[in-house]
Formats: C-alpha cells, sequence, structure tokens
C-alpha cells in the first residue's frame, strides 16, 4: 500500500468509499467535496490504482494559539479490512501533521466500540456531551444570521479550552445547519418537520423549551457541553507532546 494526498480526480473514487463505509446520501458526501475537501488535508492508501483506505482534516485552532487538525471520515474498503489499513494510514497522517506543524489532532469515534481503537493509537478522551429534550413552552427573541457572524460571535462564547471551527468547517456545516442569535447566547440548528435538532448552544441560555417554541417546534433536542458523567464526545492525540487536550469541540458533522 502506498500512501498518498487525493487529487480532485480521486473524488469519485473517494464518494464511492465513504457512501460504502458510512451509508451516507450521495448530497451529503458531494457538499463535504464542494465545502471542505482540500488535498492538503487529506490522505490515502492504495493499492496500485485502487484507493483501499482515506481520511480528511478539517482545521481547527485553540483559542489560546496552536493548530489542530479535525479527523473525519476515516474509511477502509471493505476488500481491504483486517489488514491494519487504518493503523497505517493514521500513523503517516500523525506523521505529516506532525511536521506541518500541528499541536495536535481531535476525532469523534462514530460508534462507542471505536474508542477503545483510538485509544491503541494514542488518542485520550477530552470532551462530552449531553443531550438534552424539550418540549415547547413559551418564548423568547431570536434572530437567524449568517455563518460569518455566527463564527464571529463563537469567539465570545466558546467555553475556556474550546477550538475555534471556522473556514471549511462553517462551510460545510451550513449546509446542514442554520445560525441563530439572541440576547447572550447563539446557537445552530436544524429542523425535521415539527422537530429541531440543536447541534450547538453556547452563552446564557433561556429555558430550552423557549427556543423551542419562538423556533415553531412541537419538541427540540440540544447537543450540549458535558463533563465526564456524560457521554464520551471527542478524543484528542498531541502530536507536540505538550498541548494540553482542548476542554470542547462544537461540531461532529455526523
Amino acid at each position: 500500500m502506498t500512501a498518498r494526498r487525493p487529487q480532485v480526480a480521486d473524488i469519485p473514487a473517494l464518494t464511492a468509499l465513504w457512501r460504502e463505509a458510512f451509508g451516507d446520501t450521495e448530497s451529503f458526501v458531494k457538499g463535504f467535496f464542494a465545502t471542505a475537501f482540500s488535498s492538503a488535508r487529506a490522505m490515502c492508501l492504495c493499492d496500485g490504482e485502487e484507493i483501499g483506505a482515506a481520511l480528511y482534516w478539517l482545521d481547527c485552532e485553540r483559542a489560546d494559539g496552536g493548530r489542530v487538525a479535525y479527523i473525519y471520515a476515516v474509511a477502509t474498503a471493505k476488500d481491504h479490512r483486517g489488514r491494519g489499513l487504518c493503523r497505517i494510514l493514521m500513523q503517516k497522517t500523525h506523521k505529516t501533521l506532525r511536521a506541518a506543524g500541528y499541536a495536535g489532532a481531535i476525532l469523534v469515534p462514530g460508534d462507542s466500540s471505536l474508542f477503545s481503537m483510538y485509544e491503541k493509537m494514542g488518542y485520550r478522551t477530552c470532551t462530552y456531551v449531553k443531550n438534552v429534550s424539550a418540549l415547547a413552552g413559551g418564548s423568547c427573541v431570536i434572530g437567524e444570521i449568517e455563518k460569518n457572524e455566527y463564527a464571529m460571535l463563537r469567539r465570545t462564547y466558546l467555553p475556556q479550552g474550546g477550538l475555534l471551527q471556522e473556514r471549511e468547517n462553517m462551510d460545510f456545516l451550513a449546509l446542514q445547519m442554520r445560525f441563530y442569535k439572541g440576547d447572550g447566547f447563539i446557537f445552530a440548528a436544524e429542523r425535521h418537520d415539527d422537530r429541531l435538532i440543536c447541534k450547538e448552544a453556547l452563552g446564557t441560555l433561556p429555558p430550552l423549551q423557549e427556543i423551542v417554541g419562538v423556533m415553531d417546534c412541537r419538541v427540540g433536542s440540544f447537543t450540549l457541553m458535558g463533563d465526564e458523567k456524560d457521554r464520551p464526545f471527542a478524543m484528542y492525540h498531541s502530536l507536540d507532546g505538550v498541548s494540553e487536550p482542548p476542554r470542547y469541540l462544537g461540531f461532529a458533522f455526523d
């Protein structure tokens, strides 16, 4: 297997691998390649012309300085599984990131069973989330905003030790979410019929049922920052040997 950076010409093969591995819709995958893909932020393993495994990363920044790579969509083709390709691909990616000056790498395991696999690669759980549901009740003042304003306000509301997710992160997120602000808070959410799905809410939040009500939904599901008693979310691997794990990663693009 040969490691290389995938090119634009590889996108059809990468799309097929992605959909085989994760089952995402063609439009979702197409959206990623249109907004967030860069050959400079991707790695694949090839057996001749065939791509056997691939991954991507999005650039994040620590509020106190230092780049962090959010590793995303790690996939191995069915015909090549059981050969340790994921481990090899991750090792080569870590070497590339380290040489490029990244302080660390962060990822969100797609399944609880994968935490132990990534632990063997040097990752440790660093952030937790709690999922809260609320029925509509009452209202508050909320306005829809553009992604760039959300990114700017997010810098103000980001918890200490949180990661900035901007540029390609926001471009990709904008295909899935809409962005809102209120008095002292922001949130990113999508609607499915009468259900509000909120992937991030930061700041001094009003009662959640008020957000659900003003969004004209019946029920809302909120993913909020948690602690060690809550659900494990992201894992961190220090590449410089000194950087501390982030305490918050907002968007997993799942």
